[in-house]
Protein backbone atom coordinates (compact mmCIF):
# COMPACT_ATOMS: atom_id res chain seq x y z
CA UNK A 1 0.00 0.00 0.00
CA UNK A 2 1.34 3.75 -0.84
CA UNK A 3 0.62 6.66 0.99
CA UNK A 4 -1.74 7.79 -1.67
CA UNK A 5 -3.78 4.52 -1.07
CA UNK A 6 -3.75 4.96 2.99
CA UNK A 7 -4.42 8.61 2.10
CA UNK A 8 -7.51 7.95 0.00
CA UNK A 9 -9.08 5.08 2.29
CA UNK A 10 -8.71 7.68 5.44
CA UNK A 11 -10.42 10.38 3.50
CA UNK A 12 -13.41 7.81 2.37
CA UNK A 13 -13.93 6.79 6.29
CA UNK A 14 -13.89 9.98 7.46
CA UNK A 15 -16.38 11.13 5.08
CA UNK A 16 -18.49 7.89 6.13
CA UNK A 17 -18.59 8.78 9.28
CA UNK A 18 -19.41 12.49 8.50
CA UNK A 19 -22.53 11.59 6.58
CA UNK A 20 -23.73 8.95 9.83
CA UNK A 21 -24.00 12.22 11.85
CA UNK A 22 -27.21 13.46 9.14
CA UNK A 23 -30.54 13.73 10.83
CA UNK A 24 -31.85 12.78 7.50
CA UNK A 25 -30.88 9.54 6.55
CA UNK A 26 -33.22 6.85 6.23
CA UNK A 27 -32.85 3.40 5.24
CA UNK A 28 -32.67 2.53 1.50
CA UNK A 29 -31.58 5.73 0.23
CA UNK A 30 -29.16 5.09 -3.12
CA UNK A 31 -28.60 7.83 -5.79
CA UNK A 32 -30.59 10.38 -6.82
CA UNK A 33 -33.02 8.72 -8.73
CA UNK A 34 -35.79 6.43 -7.30
CA UNK A 35 -34.62 4.92 -4.40
CA UNK A 36 -33.39 9.19 -3.30
CA UNK A 37 -35.64 8.79 -0.30
CA UNK A 38 -34.88 5.25 0.84
CA UNK A 39 -37.46 2.98 2.29
CA UNK A 40 -41.32 3.48 3.29
CA UNK A 41 -42.68 1.60 6.67
CA UNK A 42 -43.76 -1.35 3.98
CA UNK A 43 -40.08 -1.75 3.43
CA UNK A 44 -40.55 -0.44 -0.45
CA UNK A 45 -38.89 2.59 -1.72
CA UNK A 46 -40.89 5.89 -1.28
CA UNK A 47 -42.67 7.29 -4.44
CA UNK A 48 -42.98 10.54 -5.90
CA UNK A 49 -46.83 10.01 -4.89
CA UNK A 50 -46.11 9.06 -1.71
CA UNK A 51 -43.74 11.88 -0.84
CA UNK A 52 -46.54 14.62 -2.23
CA UNK A 53 -49.36 13.49 0.12
CA UNK A 54 -46.78 13.18 2.83
CA UNK A 55 -46.41 16.92 2.43
CA UNK A 56 -49.64 17.78 1.50
CA UNK A 57 -51.52 15.44 4.41
CA UNK A 58 -48.97 15.33 7.45
CA UNK A 59 -47.12 18.36 6.28
CA UNK A 60 -43.90 15.76 6.62
CA UNK A 61 -40.95 16.86 3.96
CA UNK A 62 -38.40 13.88 3.89
CA UNK A 63 -35.03 14.77 2.43
CA UNK A 64 -33.74 13.29 -0.77
CA UNK A 65 -30.21 11.80 0.23
CA UNK A 66 -28.46 14.36 -1.24
CA UNK A 67 -30.44 16.89 0.50
CA UNK A 68 -29.89 14.99 3.65
CA UNK A 69 -26.15 15.44 3.15
CA UNK A 70 -26.23 18.71 1.94
CA UNK A 71 -28.93 21.14 2.61
CA UNK A 72 -28.69 24.30 4.56
CA UNK A 73 -31.28 25.10 6.79
CA UNK A 74 -29.67 28.52 7.21
CA UNK A 75 -26.72 29.74 6.23
CA UNK A 76 -24.60 28.86 9.36
CA UNK A 77 -26.11 25.88 10.82
CA UNK A 78 -26.79 22.69 8.44
CA UNK A 79 -30.48 21.36 8.67
CA UNK A 80 -29.50 17.79 8.81
CA UNK A 81 -25.90 18.37 10.65
CA UNK A 82 -23.87 17.24 7.93
CA UNK A 83 -23.04 20.42 5.12
CA UNK A 84 -21.53 18.17 2.35
CA UNK A 85 -20.75 21.06 -0.78
CA UNK A 86 -23.14 20.02 -3.45
CA UNK A 87 -20.04 18.06 -5.10
CA UNK A 88 -18.60 15.99 -2.43
CA UNK A 89 -22.64 14.79 -2.12
CA UNK A 90 -23.58 13.86 -5.14
CA UNK A 91 -20.16 11.20 -5.34
CA UNK A 92 -20.89 10.02 -1.90
CA UNK A 93 -24.79 9.31 -3.04
CA UNK A 94 -23.90 7.56 -6.52
CA UNK A 95 -21.28 5.39 -4.31
CA UNK A 96 -22.55 4.45 -1.07
CA UNK A 97 -26.00 2.69 -0.43
CA UNK A 98 -27.73 3.37 2.97
CA UNK A 99 -28.62 -0.71 3.98
CA UNK A 100 -29.81 0.80 7.33
CA UNK A 101 -30.12 3.57 9.89
CA UNK A 102 -30.78 3.64 13.22
CA UNK A 103 -31.31 6.80 15.98
CA UNK A 104 -32.05 6.58 19.41
CA UNK A 105 -32.74 9.66 20.45
CA UNK A 106 -33.14 8.78 24.22
CA UNK A 107 -29.76 7.49 24.32
CA UNK A 108 -28.03 9.28 21.57
CA UNK A 109 -27.13 6.30 19.62
CA UNK A 110 -27.19 6.00 16.31
CA UNK A 111 -25.52 3.64 13.38
CA UNK A 112 -25.59 3.26 10.08
CA UNK A 113 -24.53 0.48 7.66
CA UNK A 114 -23.33 1.66 4.21
CA UNK A 115 -22.71 -0.16 1.32
CA UNK A 116 -19.86 0.55 -0.44
CA UNK A 117 -20.90 -0.25 -4.31
CA UNK A 118 -16.88 0.56 -6.03
CA UNK A 119 -15.55 -1.98 -3.68
CA UNK A 120 -18.45 -4.11 -2.32
CA UNK A 121 -17.78 -3.52 1.69
CA UNK A 122 -20.29 -3.10 4.11
CA UNK A 123 -19.02 -0.69 6.26
CA UNK A 124 -20.68 0.27 9.76
CA UNK A 125 -20.79 4.06 10.95
CA UNK A 126 -21.51 4.98 14.79
CA UNK A 127 -21.98 8.53 15.58
CA UNK A 128 -20.33 9.46 18.34
CA UNK A 129 -21.33 11.33 21.85
CA UNK A 130 -22.97 14.94 20.71
CA UNK A 131 -23.98 16.77 23.77
CA UNK A 132 -23.82 16.74 27.85
CA UNK A 133 -26.95 14.77 27.54
CA UNK A 134 -24.73 12.38 25.68
CA UNK A 135 -22.06 12.02 27.87
CA UNK A 136 -24.26 11.24 30.54
CA UNK A 137 -26.21 8.71 28.88
CA UNK A 138 -22.97 7.26 27.80
CA UNK A 139 -22.15 6.89 31.79
CA UNK A 140 -25.16 5.51 32.31
CA UNK A 141 -25.02 2.48 29.19
CA UNK A 142 -21.37 1.81 30.51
Amino acid sequence: MNKMYKYMQLVKYAELCWASYSEGLNSGMYGDKEKKWGFNERGEYYTDDEIKRLKKDKNIELPTYHQALSESQYLIFEKYNVGFSDSQANHFITRFEVLAFSQDNDTGFSATLFYDTDTQNYIIAFRGTENTGDYIADIFLA
